[in-house]
């Protein structure tokens, strides 16, 4: 996709050296890479993207070793909901427990020779179509509010108000 600028902000320096290095023998020059930046200054590198991606794959390893691509809730993905960009993400279960059709576009995950295609093709498809790209961010950006810290202890507060909790001797008695 020569036609697309891509920014990929994080990464340690081993893997940036990695990445780049895959770049410059792929001869691919429109791609960026910032490394690490202080978290604070993402929100700026997010706003100056049209499209955020979520590319991840069917396995997702954690540094123990573990699969978490079933229970995996990225923070990145709250992050990019807030920022009001349209969001392309893996379509993985535990993704859409957050994410949907009305507020981003999913694309299989699995292995990228097999998936590649239509990754190019969702993105092309949303960098032409401006006002679906600004409809599927306003939405994650709505949606994300319901999903804040606070919206989470109010739900828990009122479930809270809705049960008796006294606790119980294991007699029975208080």
């Amino acid at each position: 996709m020569p036609q697309v600028n891509f920014l990929w902000v994080g990464g340690t320096p081993d893997l940036v050296d990695f990445w780049r290095g895959k770049l410059t023998d792929a001869k691919m020059t429109n791609v960026t890479m910032t490394g690490f930046v202080k978290h604070e200054i993402i929100p700026l590198y997010q706003a100056a993207s049209d499209v955020l991606l979520m590319p991840y794959s069917r396995s997702i390893s954690a540094s123990s070793g573990q699969d978490i691509a079933e229970v995996i809730n990225p923070m990145k993905m709250f992050e990019y909901m807030a920022s009001g960009r349209a969001i392309v993400s893996a379509d993985l279960t535990s993704i859409r427990e957050v994410l949907n059709e009305g507020n981003a576009v999913f694309v299989e995950a699995g292995d990228w020779e097999t998936v590649i295609g239509y990754w190019k093709l969702e993105i092309e498809s949303l960098l032409a179509d401006e006002p679906r790209r600004r409809a599927l961010g306003s939405q994650a950006r709505r949606d994300v509010t319901q999903l804040t810290w606070v919206k989470r202890e109010e739900r828990v507060m009122k479930v809270m108000q809705n049960k008796d909790l006294r606790v119980l001797s294991p007699t029975g008695t208080m």
